[in-house]
């Protein structure tokens, strides 16, 4: 018995001692190529039949490779016919091929249904895995992938470490393949402000395209989140960190837009330093608690029309404005920086 070139048995089926002709399927592994090809999965029937065609309905099903991203079918719910004479029937599937480096991905194939003018019966051998094995260059994934990772000390892979010197500091890592994600814990002062910057592209700080970034707490819940508030579609947030005094650990997790990209990037963290010469109220509490610098005034005239300017003196400042709005009415608000210089 002979397999192709592109194709290798990897599940064993069983034979019956009767007469009886057994359709069953059996295990493969395909390469996945750098662009789209048509591979042909195989239904077999242990011994010919030369007057019957044999019957059959499949079903393809997604695992770790997923139907219509990795690869397609004109029908994942179809029936073959094992011709006479002939002992299998080939279904089509494409791969998409691609560049990208990620794990082997399987799918699978049930054939059910077995229909023959002769004696021709479904195998218990009806499932298999099919196998599409990555022809790029194998993954090393530099960070943890899941909080579980960070907190199990046998899983191989840890949380990166952000360590700041003068309030600020960074780390560069690689998302390896689409759907990665990356770990890092950081110590921050409590009680105070930071931007947390996640730079790709868009910033020519790495090649991952439209980064997502995501912030836990040291038990591993959810904090917050930014997409696209840095330059271009990089991510960019402020965080205000809990406690009144000493340090409190966070985990900041790197991630790509819906997980589709990958590529290198650079995580920033950075102490957010107040002016002196702030002009206004930097958040809600500020301006509530009386403290200075106060919130900013926005009057309207008897038009609706008003103004304010400001001064964000440091990176990562923010001004805070009240203004009193008439009930049921449309208002369009306005914030206008300088084209070249300044607030962008």
């Amino acid at each position: 018995m002979t397999f192709s070139d592109k194709s290798v048995a990897v599940s064993t089926f069983m034979t019956s001692s009767s007469t009886d002709r057994l359709v069953y399927v059996r295990g493969e592994e395909f390469t996945e190529g750098n662009s789209d090809n048509v591979i042909k999965l195989k239904v077999h029937v242990n011994e010919t039949d030369a007057t019957n065609d044999i019957t059959f309905d499949y079903v393809i099903k997604s695992g770790t490779a997923t139907l219509g991203t990795d690869f397609t079918i004109a029908n994942a719910n179809g029936q073959g016919t094992i011709a006479k004479g002939k002992d299998y029937a080939e279904i089509a599937v494409t791969l998409k091929g691609d560049t990208h480096r990620e794990s082997n991905e399987t799918f699978s194939i049930e054939i059910s249904n077995v229909q023959s003018s002769g004696d021709a019966k479904l195998s218990s051998n009806n499932t298999a895995t099919m196998t599409i094995n990555n022809d790029d260059t194998q993954i090393q994934d530099d960070y943890a992938n899941t909080y579980a990772d960070v907190i199990d000390t046998s899983s191989g892979l840890d949380a990166g470490i952000i360590t700041l010197t003068s309030d600020k500091g960074s780390i560069t890592g690689e998302l390896e393949k689409r759907g990665d994600y990356d770990w890092f814990k950081v110590s921050l002062d409590a009680g105070s402000t930071y931007v947390i910057d996640l730079m790709g592209n868009g910033s020519n700080n790495g090649t991952l395209r439209d980064t997502y970034l995501q912030v836990y707490d040291s038990s591993g819940n959810f904090v917050t989140f930014n997409d696209d508030s840095g330059t271009a579609l990089d991510s960019r947030l402020f965080l205000d960190t809990s406690g009144s005094s000493g340090t409190v650990d966070y985990y900041l997790k790197a991630s790509a837009y819906a997980n589709y990209w990958s590529g290198t990037y650079k995580m920033s963290v950075a102490k957010r330093t107040t002016s002196s010469n702030d002009d206004y109220a930097d958040s809600y509490a500020d301006a509530t608690d009386g403290s200075n610098p106060v919130a900013g005034t926005i009057t309207l005239d008897s038009n609706g029309n008003g103004s304010a300017s400001g001064d964000l003196e440091t990176q990562g400042d923010r001004d805070w404005f009240k203004v009193n709005l008439a009930a049921n009415s449309t208002y369009k608000i306005a914030l206008n920086g300088a084209n070249t210089e300044g607030l962008r």
